[in-house]
């Protein structure tokens, strides 16, 4: 079951994300929606083998500060340091987005 939601939005985000929305075929509301399932229940890859997990449901590692993989158990310390580095920027961009920097 859908539900309207009114949000207060710049203009000018609205005008340039329908456009990129159209130019992929996508609506807004499925993106607002696929942003707020991230943010209330976010699942992530594991970087070692690709496994999709809940973070909610993972242990975070003590030396690095990740998520360990429930399949695999592996975490950041797995990671190369332009792998870490590749991982530490990305996470950095999602908590932008979100607005936890």
């Amino acid at each position: 079951m859908k539900k309207k939601l009114t949000l207060a939005i710049s203009e000018e985000v609205i005008e340039k994300s329908k456009r990129k929305a159209s130019e992929m075929g996508l609506s807004l509301s499925r993106i607002v929606e696929n942003a707020l399932r991230f943010f209330a229940d976010p699942e992530v890859y594991c970087f070692s083998c690709g496994f999709k997990f809940r973070i909610k449901e993972a242990e975070m590692c003590p030396k690095c500060g990740w998520y360990i993989c429930p399949k695999c158990g592996a975490c950041g310390c797995s990671l190369g340091e332009e792998g870490a580095k590749v991982a530490f920027y990305m996470r950095k961009t999602l908590m932008e987005i979100f607005n936890q920097a």
